[in-house]
């Protein structure tokens, strides 16, 4: 059974390094889909 427990645990003592890293990729996962909903969007 994977533990959820022993994981956040772990990412929370990476600390900001491991929030810095998260929001820079949520960041470019929002603008990648923005950009392919523009693309995809029919004119």
């Amino acid at each position: 059974m994977f533990d959820f427990n022993d994981l956040s645990t772990r990412l929370i003592d990476l600390g900001p390094t491991w929030n810095d890293a998260a929001s820079a990729l949520i960041v470019a996962i929002a603008l990648g889909l923005g950009v392919a909903v523009e693309l995809l969007r029919p004119r």
